[in-house]
């Protein structure tokens, strides 16, 4: 349990749930290299089924969108063909851009290096399903313009709508209650996937993130809130176009999860928080 200072306070503002944190936020950012304002991040692995249509629809939502933006694929060692379905995507028009991994990183691993590729001063990542309404885009965008940090997709927090199964809601709402009584940090929905920063904050922070798999949101919305930046929940008009399934090992995620909290804990004793 961290106990070295305090969470953020939790408030329900404009509908979406809001921590405010004492860190001055890094938003109010009006250029970025190339002119860029958006970059939105999908990693990619063994999604050839629905690649080529997912990321084509992604591109119509915003390519009338009034500024710069780039659509990074992340394809992160696929072995069914998404590569080379990748690479024909990123020939098609100048916003949509590959980086490519022969060899398996992991989500964690290939989103940290992809972080680094981002030109926009805003960066989205988003699962390649598009579970989540493209107009949350601009929404999501918006709200770090106006000076948060993070924008984090909820399927839990109220006025959020949500097409998946019962077990998978239940699962979710089981493993972000063990997230809460472990780290409080007010933060209903760790692992959705679709989430937004402004990149200069993501910078900072992601240098400090271990996990590149599964476990990689969580530590790095965790670490975000232990850090007080600004970050606020957007609910989600969110439909599942697929079965999904859990493939991470429980036992695992639990040592995760208490290995973090003790490193949290013993970062803490070393440094006071503001």
């Amino acid at each position: 349990m961290i106990r070295n200072s305090k969470p953020a306070p939790v408030h329900l503002v404009r509908g979406a749930l809001m921590t405010r944190g004492s860190a001055a936020p890094l938003a109010a950012i009006n250029t970025e290299q190339n002119g860029v304002a958006l970059s939105i991040v999908l990693p990619v692995f063994n999604e050839a089924t629905l690649l080529r249509a997912s990321v084509r629809k992604l591109v119509r939502a915003v390519e009338q969108l009034p500024f710069e933006k780039e659509v990074i694929i992340v394809e992160d060692g696929s072995t069914d063909g998404s590569y080379s379905i990748a690479r024909e995507l990123s020939e098609e028009n100048r916003m949509t851009r590959l980086l490519h991994f022969p060899a398996r990183l992991g989500k964690g691993g290939a989103l940290k290096r992809a972080f680094k590729t981002c030109r926009g001063r805003v960066a989205i990542f988003m699962d390649i399903d598009m579970a989540a309404d493209l107009r949350h885009i601009s929404e999501a965008q918006s709200l770090v313009d106006s000076g948060f940090d993070a924008v984090l997709g909820s399927r839990i927090a109220h006025g959020s709508r949500v097409g998946r199964s019962f077990f998978r809601r239940l699962t979710s709402l089981a493993y972000n209650l063990i997230v809460n009584m472990i780290f409080h940090d007010g933060i209903l929905d760790h692992q959705c996937g679709f989430k937004c920063f402004n990149r200069k904050a993501l910078n900072l922070i992601v240098q400090d993130v271990a996990d590149d798999g599964f476990f990689f949101d969580t530590e790095l919305i965790v670490r975000l809130a232990r850090k007080r930046y600004s970050l606020v929940e957007l609910p989600l008009i969110w439909v599942e176009p697929r079965k999904s399934h859990f493939h991470e090992n429980p036992a695992s995620i639990a040592i995760k999860l208490l290995k973090l909290a003790r490193q949290l804990n013993l970062s803490g004793k070393r440094t006071t928080m503001r």
